[in-house]
Formats: C-alpha cells, sequence, structure tokens
C-alpha cells in the first residue's frame, strides 16, 4: 500500500502518498513491479540527491534531496516524465534517454546543462551516474539515478583559474626580472617575459636547473646563494 511504501519519508513521502497513482500511467504502488517498489524505499533513504525513471515515459519519482536540485519544479514534478520535467535540455536528455534505454549506464561529472529554474535560464553543472534496470528479458523498464549539483564548486573553480590566469599575466608582463624556481637543482618553474628575454640567448629555460639556463649566473657564484 502507499502508506507502506512512503512511510517515513517525510514530506516527500506524503506528497507521494497523496498522488492519484489509480489514474496514473504507472498505476497503483501496490501493483508495481518489485524492483521498482525496492528502489524506491532505498530511494527515500538515501541522504544524497536520488531519482527513480520509470516506464516507456520514464516518469520521475525522487527524495527529498532532488527536490532541493528541481527547486520550483518540486512538487509538479512528481510522476511526471523527465522529458516535461527538463524539456528546456532538449536533444541532449533525448541523447542520455535513449542511451539508457539501450541498457547503457551514463555517467557525468561537472557535467552543464541549460535549465530553467526560478523563473530563470541558467547553466547548471552536475555530477551523476544513469543506472539502467534489466530485467530477466533483457529488456530496461527504467532506471535509477544519484545526481549532485556542481554548479557552484565549477564557478568558484573557473574563478580561481580566472584569477590564477590574470597574475600569470602580472607577472609575464612586470618590467623586472621575474623567476621562479623548484627543488635542490634550482630548476625554472617560471620565468616572465623580461627574465626570458635577458637570457635568450641559452634557449628555453623553463623545466631546466640554473646551471644549464644560466650558466652565467653560476659562474658568478649565485649557485652558493641559490643553496
Amino acid at each position: 500500500a502507499p502508506a507502506q511504501l512512503f512511510e517515513g519519508a517525510g514530506e516527500l513521502g506524503d506528497l507521494l502518498a497523496g498522488v492519484d497513482w489509480a489514474s496514473h500511467p504507472l498505476g497503483l504502488p501496490a501493483d508495481w513491479p518489485a524492483a521498482l517498489r525496492d528502489l524506491v524505499r532505498s530511494m527515500l533513504r538515501s541522504r544524497g540527491p536520488m531519482f527513480v525513471c520509470w516506464g516507456p515515459e520514464s516518469h520521475l519519482l525522487y527524495n527529498g534531496p532532488y527536490a532541493g536540485v528541481l527547486r520550483d519544479k518540486h512538487p509538479h514534478a512528481i510522476g511526471q516524465s523527465l522529458r516535461e520535467v527538463w524539456p528546456e535540455v532538449g536533444p541532449e536528455l533525448d541523447e542520455m534517454l535513449q542511451r539508457v534505454r539501450r541498457g547503457e549506464g551514463i555517467q557525468g561529472t561537472d557535467t552543464p546543462f541549460r535549465v530553467r529554474r526560478d523563473g530563470r535560464e541558467q547553466v547548471a553543472s552536475f555530477s551523476f551516474v544513469w543506472n539502467p534496470v534489466v530485467d530477466a528479458d533483457g529488456e530496461v523498464p527504467g532506471f535509477y539515478c544519484i545526481a549532485f549539483e556542481t554548479t557552484m564548486a565549477v564557478a568558484a573553480e573557473q574563478a580561481r583559474a580566472e584569477e590564477a590566469e590574470r597574475l600569470m599575466r602580472m607577472f609575464d608582463e612586470a618590467l623586472a626580472f621575474l623567476a621562479v624556481l623548484s627543488g635542490p637543482d634550482h630548476i625554472f618553474k617560471q620565468a616572465n617575459h623580461a627574465y626570458r628575454a635577458f637570457i635568450g640567448r641559452s634557449g628555453p629555460i623553463l623545466g631546466r636547473p640554473v646551471r644549464d639556463g644560466a650558466t652565467g649566473a653560476i659562474q658568478q657564484g649565485w649557485g652558493d646563494v641559490l643553496d
């Protein structure tokens, strides 16, 4: 019975139990395949965002953490086809659905999707795994997914990369001679334009020790200073 299948799942469980399953394409939960009922029980106890899609139209069932991913699409998304829930993803979602229906698992890491949530278009990134459910006849009646949104982490990494690039430009454009050395052999890790121009007669220096890239400095005793 719905009350037994969805019990203990808090508000999301109450919402699932309140669906008019008798008129839904999936039918009454008591008549669901055992595989679907087991998946739903596990999903509702998962602490991570998880959803299950079942049937030829990939009707969506999900847990509380995934409701946070859906934002204003929740709770209307309960029981809807995945394609109806995320129509803005378009052909990309269609291709993924075709692949998983063929029994192919799908994995993504920080994968960007253009979505519409909270009334606006945005690019959101997700790390996810789609796992097909294959029955005894080799058919795929559905699949389940664990999906974590990584939009903020991706944005932070992009900001760090942009800041590092800006600092490297400042480093390279500085008028003073600047170089970064690493390790006991004083390997050139970075050298700005002014430094490279100054000792350019020695050829490329990055990855080379000072004794090879700046022999003049070694001859003048700078090796001991660096040591």
